[in-house]
């Protein structure tokens, strides 16, 4: 009988020891819930990133056609420019044009990648920006061909406008 009591008494001693060793261990681990939100914001941060994906590609084609638009006014007003009866063209150099009208000359020049209307040395207007170069060529029949690289070093295209 003092053994059966022994051996009771010893078995709660176990079962009493291995609890306070459960409970005295620290280890760091993930509860359920906490598993849960960790997988929530991993979703949502995946999710959010294709879109972003999809937004830079739409703000590129936005940027391409911002350019085309900025383009398109400068060649209005340079055909306003030169459209006129009054005025004759003569191309100085492959960089700038000579606008000459009764009593005024104005310039359009290329300098630190812009296209520059310059009139009577009074001041300048940009017409264009971001140009990487231009080309002012002078054809046998007087026509004047400008050629543009127009856009950023990485991302650029090429137009040719005929005066």
């Amino acid at each position: 009988m003092k053994l059966k009591f022994i051996k009771i008494r010893y078995a709660i001693i176990i079962v009493y020891l291995r609890i306070r060793s459960v409970f005295s261990s620290v280890t760091k681990g993930f509860t359920f819930i906490e598993m849960l939100i960790s997988l929530l914001i991993t979703i949502i941060i995946l999710t959010i990133i294709s879109h972003l994906f999809r937004l830079t590609d739409t703000y590129l084609s936005a940027a391409y056609e911002f350019d085309q638009l900025e383009y398109s006014f400068f060649q209005l007003d340079l055909n306003k420019m030169t459209n006129s009866k009054a005025i004759s063209l003569k191309l100085i150099d492959e960089h700038s044009i000579l606008l000459k009208q009764q009593n005024q000359n104005s310039f359009i020049k290329y300098q630190n990648h812009k296209i520059i209307f310059v009139s009577n040395n009074r001041g300048n207007i940009t017409l264009l920006n971001n140009v990487l170069n231009a080309k002012f060529i002078s054809n046998h029949k007087g026509i004047i061909e400008v050629s543009l690289r127009i856009g950023s070093r990485e991302n650029f295209y090429d137009k040719t406008l005929y005066l």
